[in-house]
C-alpha cells in the first residue's frame, strides 16, 4: 500500500516495483486501510513564513471537507488560529495575516444539486487577522479577526499594511431576477444600447460593449481606514512602494479614466479620463511611474484603436507614447490591447505589444442557415488542421513585443512575424532580448520534434542577429539576468552552449572541458537526450552553472574558466548535488556559499550539503536521512527556512529550522489518524539482470509481513 499522498520516489531508469499484498489479520488497536479512510487523509497547501520569520500559515486540504488555515509562531510555542481559509498571505510588516474563506463544502454541494452553477454559487469571502491579537489567547480571536465579507477580488499591498478588495453585491441577484421577469420598453432597450452610429458599431463589435465597474474598498489595516471607490474595473499596488492604481469604466461612459493613489495620504489622482476602455494597467516597481492601454482618443471610431499612455510621479499627468501613427510602430500595424504592459527592471524600459491591423469586417446578410463552414487545409502548411483550430484564437490575439525607451520616448518594434517570441532579461533595462522562432521547422513537429533559432535583439534598434540554428527544446533556451548572454542545450553536439548578446564572438562550449557526460546518459527515447540541468547565472552574469549526473559545474564566459564546483564528490560517493535556491525571488545565483541539495543514488537518501558558488569546495554534509527531505519556504528577511521530509511511512509535514538545518522543529501534524491503521514497509532490494546489469527495485510489503511464513 503506497501512502495515500506519496513516497520518495526511486529515480533509475533500471527500478523494478515488487508489490506483496498478502493480507494479515489486523491487530486488536490498528486496522487496514480502507478506500473510504483515504478520504480522510490531508494535503499541506499553501505554507508560509511571515517576512520576519515569527509567525508559519498553512492550509490542511483533506480529499473531501472543507480547508482548515492554521496560524501559529514559528517557534511553535502558544496558541494557534484554526479556521476555513485558503490562500494565505502576510503583509510586508508581519502585522497581519489576509485569507480567503470558501463557502462550506455541503452548501455548495447543496446548491449544485439544486441545478446552481457559475456566478449562483457562494463567493469566497475575504478575512484579515491581527496576528499578535489572534495568538494571544482564544477570547482575543473573537476580536482579532475582521470579516469583510465575499469579495470578486482582492490584493495585499507589496509595502505597507493594505489591503484593497471588491467585494460581492448584494442586490446582483435581485436585480437579475427583476430583468429576467420584466419587460423592456423599446425606449429603454435604445436607451442601453446608446443610438445611431454608436449603437451600431458595438453591435457589430460586442468587444467595445462597456459595462460598469465595482465599488472597490482600499483599507488600511493598521488604523482601519477605509476609502471606497466606485465603478473599479482593474486595480493594483506597487511591488516595492506605497502606491495604489486603478482604471474605472462606466456603462455610458461618464467615469471611465485611470487614476493613481499615493498611500502617505491616500488622494485620488486623475491620470487620464474620458469615455473608453482602460486596460493593461501596469505600475514600475518603484510606484513613481504608471502606464496603460486606451482607446478613448479613437473610441466613436468604427475600428477604435488603442494608444499607449505613461504618467509619473508627483504630477501623474498622462502622456501618448505610442499609437498607430508613432515612428517605430510599423506600418498597418497598432498597439494590441491583448500585449502586456509592464516596465522593466529599473523603469528605463515600457514593454507592450503590438499586432497587424485587422482587417474591417464587412456587412453580412447571409441567413446563418445558408451559411457554410470550411476548413481549407494544405500539405504545405507549417501545422496539421487540427492543431490549425485548437490554436487559432490564440493567433488571432498574438501581439509582438515592442519596447517605449523612456529616456528619449523611442518606439522600437522587437518581435516580428518571422521571430515571434522575445524573452527578456530579469534586469530587462539590459541592452539585449533573445529571440525564439520555430517558423523554418514548424512541420518538422509532425514527424520530428521541436527546434528554434535564437536570436540576439538589440534593444535600442529592434534588429535581430541569429546566434544559433535548429536549437532542440530540451534546456529551453534562456537568457542571462543581466542580459549579456544566452545559453541553450545542444541535443545534437550534447553540450551546454553560451554566447554573448552583443556580437562578441562565436559561441562558446560551457561543457567541453567536462570529462563526464552532461546529458541524461539513461535516457532511450528515439531524439537527442536531454541534459541533466542547469542551476542558471550567478551574479553579473559572471558564470553559468550547470551538472553532469552527480556533480555541480562553473563556466565563466569571460575566461573560458571551468570549475568542478563540488570537486568530484559527488561521483565519488555517488550522491547528485544541486544547487538549493533559497531564495526565490533572487534573479541570480549569489557567489559564495551554497546550499547543494543531496541524493544518494544507491541508498535513496536525501539532504543537505553546504558549498561554494564561487570555487571549488568539498561538500560539508549538514544533514542526510532516509527520507526524501526538500525546502517548502524561506522567510523573505530572516534566516528562517521551511522544510518537508518524508518516507513510505511518514508523511512529508511541516519542519521550520534555521540556516544550520540540522535543528528543525516540527510544526504540523496533517495526519494523525495514520496511527490507527496498520501500514506496510519499504526496502531497497537489489540484484544482476540475466544479462549482467546490476539493478535496484522497492520492496512494499504489508505491516507484520513475515517472509519464513508468508507464501
Amino acid at each position: 500500500m503506497r501512502h495515500p499522498r506519496a513516497c520518495t520516489a526511486v529515480a533509475s531508469a533500471a527500478t523494478v516495483i515488487l508489490l506483496l499484498g498478502t493480507a494479515l489479520p489486523a491487530a486488536a488497536q490498528q486496522r487496514a486501510l480502507d478506500h473510504v479512510d483515504v478520504l480522510q487523509w490531508k494535503t499541506i497547501d499553501d505554507p508560509a513564513l511571515s517576512p520576519d520569520g515569527n509567525w508559519l500559515a498553512f492550509v490542511l486540504t483533506p480529499m473531501e471537507g472543507d480547508p482548515a488555515l492554521t496560524l501559529k509562531a514559528a517557534t511553535g510555542d502558544g496558541p494557534a488560529l484554526t479556521v476555513r481559509g485558503t490562500n494565505p498571505a502576510f503583509t510586508s510588516d508581519s502585522r497581519y495575516l489576509v485569507y480567503a474563506v470558501p463557502p462550506p463544502e455541503s452548501e455548495v454541494d447543496a446548491l449544485k444539486r439544486e441545478g446552481k452553477e457559475g456566478d449562483e454559487l457562494p463567493k469566497d469571502a475575504l478575512a484579515v487577522a491581527d496576528i499578535a491579537a489572534v495568538l494571544a489567547g482564544a477570547e482575543a480571536q473573537l476580536t482579532g479577526v475582521r470579516d469583510l465579507g465575499p469579495v470578486e477580488s482582492y490584493e495585499v499591498a507589496g509595502e505597507g499594511s493594505w489591503v484593497a478588495y471588491v467585494s460581492v453585491a448584494e442586490d446582483d441577484a435581485s436585480d437579475s431576477a427583476e430583468s429576467d421577469g420584466a419587460e423592456e420598453s423599446p425606449e429603454s432597450e435604445a436607451g442601453a444600447e446608446g443610438s445611431g452610429e454608436e449603437a451600431s458599431r458595438r453591435e457589430n463589435d460586442p468587444d467595445d460593449e462597456k459595462e460598469d465597474g465595482s465599488p472597490l474598498v482600499l483599507l488600511n489595516l493598521a488604523t482601519g481606514d477605509e476609502t471606497r471607490y466606485e465603478m473599479v474595473a482593474d486595480y493594483g499596488f506597487a511591488e516595492e512602494a506605497a502606491v495604489f492604481a486603478f482604471t474605472t469604466s462606466t456603462e455610458d461612459g461618464s467615469g471611465d479614466g485611470a487614476y493613481v493613489v499615493p498611500l502617505d495620504d491616500v488622494t485620488q489622482r486623475a491620470v487620464l479620463e474620458g469615455e473608453g476602455r482602460y486596460e493593461q494597467l501596469a505600475l514600475s516597481k518603484d510606484g513613481a511611474q504608471v502606464a496603460f492601454l486606451t482607446n478613448r482618443d479613437d473610441f466613436d471610431a468604427d475600428q477604435p484603436e488603442f494608444t499607449l499612455y505613461r504618467a509619473g510621479a508627483p504630477v501623474w499627468q498622462a502622456a501618448l507614447l505610442a499609437d498607430s501613427g508613432t515612428a517605430g510602430v510599423p506600418d498597418n500595424w497598432w498597439v494590441s490591447e491583448h500585449g502586456d504592459v509592464r516596465f522593466s527592471e529599473g523603469g528605463g524600459l515600457l514593454l507592450f505589444g503590438t499586432a497587424p491591423r485587422p482587417e474591417r469586417e464587412t456587412e453580412d446578410d447571409t441567413l446563418d442557415e445558408d451559411k457554410v463552414s470550411l476548413d481549407v487545409w494544405n500539405w504545405k502548411d507549417a501545422y496539421l488542421q487540427p492543431m490549425q483550430l485548437v490554436q487559432a484564437e490564440d493567433e488571432r490575439k498574438r501581439t509582438y513585443a515592442a519596447a517605449v525607451h523612456l529616456d528619449g520616448a523611442a518606439v522600437v518594434q522587437l518581435g516580428t512575424m518571422d521571430v515571434p517570441d522575445v524573452r527578456f532579461a530579469a534586469e530587462s533595462d539590459a541592452g539585449h532580448a533573445l529571440g525564439v522562432t520555430d517558423m523554418p521547422y514548424r512541420q518538422l513537429l509532425s514527424w520530428d520534434g521541436r527546434y528554434d533559432d535564437l536570436y540576439a535583439v538589440d534593444l535600442a534598434s529592434g534588429q535581430p542577429r541569429r546566434i544559433a540554428e535548429k536549437v532542440g527544446r530540451f534546456g529551453r533556451a534562456a537568457i542571462s539576468p543581466a542580459g549579456t548572454h544566452a545559453a541553450w542545450w545542444d541535443g545534437a553536439e550534447r553540450h551546454w552552449k553560451v554566447a554573448r548578446l552583443d556580437g562578441g564572438g562565436e559561441p562558446l562550449t560551457a561543457s567541453a572541458a567536462v570529462p563526464h557526460p552532461v546529458w541524461d546518459e539513461l535516457d532511450d527515447r528515439p531524439h537527442n537526450p536531454p541534459p541533466y540541468g542547469s542551476a542558471g547565472w550567478t551574479a553579473d552574469d559572471g558564470a553559468f552553472l550547470f551538472y553532469d549526473r552527480y556533480d555541480v559545474w562553473r563556466f565563466e564566459p569571460e575566461t573560458g574558466r571551468t570549475v568542478n564546483l563540488t570537486g568530484g564528490a559527488g561521483r565519488t560517493a555517488e550522491i547528485r548535488f544541486r544547487y538549493a535556491r533559497t531564495d526565490p525571488e533572487l534573479d541570480h545565483i549569489p557567489e559564495g556559499e551554497a546550499l547543494w541539495q543531496a541524493f544518494r543514488d544507491t541508498k535513496k537518501q536525501s539532504g543537505f550539503y553546504r558549498g561554494r558558488t564561487d570555487q571549488e569546495a568539498a561538500p560539508a554534509q549538514i544533514v542526510m536521512a532516509d527520507k526524501s527531505l526538500r525546502l517548502r519556504g524561506k522567510a523573505k528577511r530572516a534566516d528562517r527556512w521551511l522544510v518537508t521530509r518524508e518516507d513510505f511511512r511518514e508523511f512529508p509535514d511541516l519542519w521550520v529550522t534555521d540556516g544550520a538545518i540540522d535543528d528543525m522543529q516540527r510544526m504540523s501534524d496533517a495526519n494523525p489518524q495514520q496511527a490507527d491503521y496498520r501500514w506496510g514497509s519499504a526496502d531497497i532490494v537489489e540484484w544482476t539482470s540475466n544479462d549482467g546489469v546490476e539493478l535496484q527495485g522497492m520492496l512494499f510489503t504489508p505491516d507484520g509481513f513475515d517472509p519464513a511464513t508468508e507464501h
